[in-house]
């Protein structure tokens, strides 16, 4: 199966806030399965913490962020050099 990101809920949030547990859905993410940030300030994705519901669905837990603009979200399956997904956009707002 392939793996694909088909949405994130919330796909907002106010700058400064915690936003609820995002709700990541798609096809194909395992057991093992990650949520990845694209670049943080060194450069290299940085990895969320992500709790698996089922091969459709997962949760993933933000932190509060400090500027406005958007970012974009793509889950990784297993271990480092698996399966990537598409990224989708995440805005942070003022």
């Amino acid at each position: 199966m392939t793996l694909e990101l088909t949405s994130i809920t919330p796909d907002t949030a106010s700058v400064g806030t915690l936003p609820p547990d995002l709700v990541a859905i798609g096809t194909g993410f395992d057991r093992n399965a990650t949520a990845q940030i694209e670049a943080d300030s060194a450069g290299g994705p940085a990895e969320l913490t992500t709790r698996f519901i089922s091969d459709t669905e997962l949760r993933i837990a933000m932190w509060r962020m400090s500027e406005a603009g958007t970012t974009m979200i793509q889950i990784r399956n297993g271990r480092a050099g698996s399966e990537k997904s598409n990224a989708l956009p995440f805005t942070w707002t003022t």
